[in-house]
């Protein structure tokens, strides 16, 4: 039986602030994993991987997509420990913890869950074992998905009222999240939440502005987390990596851009090239 540890978030973020570390968008994780269904990242590198718990999420609902594509999501979750230190796998905190700075929020239910999910999937022998478990993951995707429509139908509405004052407009942002993970809200906590949260709430802002500005706008499903990955830059070891250009877009102005890599598809899913990816933003 093949048993894949994930490290307790608390433990992550007692981590040296001088070594670095990367997480993944879905699509970027999916083309990673890709490359090594068949070989291995070098171990050096694969203890620099951290998992997002909403990658991870997106993922594993996958596995509820009929036909090939089910199976090819279950391929690249199967050999995970190719490119991962299975014994030590670092999983991020869920977003809300991330960004109350608070660890104590931290879900450790969340974290066994997964890694039951983990391990469940390791140690399956058809796609088909796992359909109903994955189903259970993608209703807690999908009820999180609803607050964050909710969430961004109020902040359209701010937007309007704010229209004129973008500053006003990211503290009624900032207040916002206060609200959301329980922190409260004074000067300080809110100047915090603009600093550790600049790339998170500037992508919000772009994508409220464009929303209010054409009525014909419709976010994609998944443009709800999107934002919700950029929360983890709070801690200045995480990096981040994506093919999704329409953050670079989105982002122009939070010094956490820098920690923002975008990359191609065919970097990702070339074994050699990952690597060379993949050292040169954690080295």
């Amino acid at each position: 039986m093949e048993i894949l540890e994930t490290n307790s978030a608390l433990q992550f973020y007692g981590m040296p602030t001088n070594t670095r570390f990367v997480y993944l968008d879905t699509d970027a994780f999916r083309h990673l994993g890709t490359a090594f269904v068949t070989g291995h990242l070098s171990e050096e590198l694969g203890d620099r991987i951290v998992l997002s718990p909403i990658t991870f999420l997106e993922l594993y609902s996958q596995l509820t997509l009929p036909g090939s594509e089910g199976e090819k999501t279950w391929s690249i979750v199967k050999a995970l420990p190719n490119y991962v230190n299975r014994q030590n796998v670092s999983l991020l905190p869920w977003w809300t913890a991330a960004a109350s700075g608070v660890l104590e929020k931290v879900d450790e239910d969340l974290a066994k869950e997964i890694q039951e999910a983990l391990n469940v999937c390791l140690n399956s022998k058809s796609f088909d074992e796992i359909h109903d478990d994955a189903g259970k993951l993608k209703d807690m995707l999908d009820s999180e998905r609803e607050k964050q429509r909710s969430n961004f139908e109020e902040l359209m509405r701010l937007y309007k009222e704010c229209v004129k004052d973008r500053a006003k407009f990211k503290e009624v942002c900032a207040g916002a999240i206060a609200n959301r993970v329980g922190v409260e809200i004074n000067n300080g906590s809110l100047a915090k939440i603009l600093d550790d949260l600049s790339a998170h709430i500037e992508y919000q802002e772009e994508r409220v502005k464009l929303a209010v500005n054409d009525a014909n706008y419709r976010p994609r499903i998944n443009d709800y987390f999107d934002s919700l990955q950029l929360v983890y830059l709070a801690d200045p070891k995480l990096h981040f990596c994506t093919c999704d250009r329409g953050y670079a877009k989105r982002i122009k102005t939070s010094p956490q851009l820098t920690r923002i890599h975008t990359t191609t598809i065919g970097k990702l899913t070339d074994r050699e090239r990952a690597e060379k990816l993949l050292a040169c933003i954690v080295r």
